[in-house]
């Protein structure tokens, strides 16, 4: 590693703890599986995660490899989890395989900017 690498890294990692206050930065995360029914007219996405804000209400969408479509949102609890809430959708195409999910931020009642992603554990329809 190059002198000016590592001193950009021992610089970020120093600004990084500054802002933490040398707390532990827990980075979101999601599970998404796919519920009953599962049909070529409708779907549903049970979503699980943690480590988001508390008390705090999220955009989900769903994509493959586009942009991403809005299926609902879900809220956090006092402890900032999402605890396995179901999202039901009309599909707009078959069983595509595993699809994308992702929790973003709303601005308004539109997707902002995302948060976590993770892929469906089995094919899905979109």
């Amino acid at each position: 590693m190059s002198t000016s690498r590592f001193l950009v890294l021992c610089i970020a990692m120093l600004v990084a703890t500054m802002v933490t206050g040398c707390q532990t930065v827990k980075i979101p995360s999601l599970s998404a599986n796919v519920g009953r029914p599962q049909s070529q007219t409708g779907g549903a996405i049970l979503i699980s995660g943690s480590n988001f804000l508390a008390n705090h209400t999220y955009g989900v969408g769903i994509f493959t490899t586009g942009s991403p479509r809005k299926i609902g949102d879900v809220s956090t609890d006092s402890a900032g989890s999402i605890n396995n809430v179901k999202l039901e959708y009309g599909c707009q195409s078959s069983f595509v395989g595993a699809i994308n999910v992702e929790v973003y931020e709303l601005v308004g009642s539109n997707l902002g900017a995302g948060i976590a992603q993770t892929k469906t554990d089995r094919d899905a329809c979109f």
